[in-house]
């Protein structure tokens, strides 16, 4: 094959890379990052990755009478009874107070191989903050 003929083509696949890379992307709003906070994590709940699922939680994480270490152990307890899950989050409503605070109160049926058919409903709410570019979940609460 001719090196001038495949000059061009791999040029203009180059130009469209960087033109691409380089293009402005769109601004999300503060309710917009913790919306897709709160789907990362029920993706990261549903794969049962317990490091992922924590990796948001402040150290300083205050809660339904559980510290982070406290939280960590009620998670990894809930992934050690089932092979399987599935996170469900049908309604969630996000409010932000200032450009690093916010909150959310959302529901989350939990279903597990071995569970109810119906699996479990739970009402979460979450305050937050952000500290540069990442969103925290200080406190939360639940209840079935």
């Amino acid at each position: 094959m001719n090196l001038r003929r495949l000059g061009g083509p791999v040029i203009a696949v180059l130009v469209g890379l960087a033109v691409y890379a380089l293009w402005p992307k769109e601004k999300r709003s503060p309710e917009d990052e913790v919306r897709e906070l709160v789907s990362t994590l029920v993706h990261r709940a549903e794969a049962r990755d317990v490091g992922g699922l924590l990796e948001p939680v402040s150290e300083n994480f205050k809660g339904g009478g559980f510290g982070k270490q406290e939280l960590k152990q009620l998670v990894v307890g809930q992934f050690f009874r089932a092979q399987q899950i599935v996170v469900l989050n049908p309604v969630l409503d996000v409010s932000v107070s200032s450009p690093t605070e916010a909150h959310f109160k959302g529901q989350f049926l939990l279903g597990r191989d071995g569970a109810a058919p119906e699996g479990t409903r739970y009402e979460i709410e979450a305050d937050l903050k952000k500290t540069g570019d990442r969103w925290q979940i200080v406190s939360a609460t639940w209840s079935r």
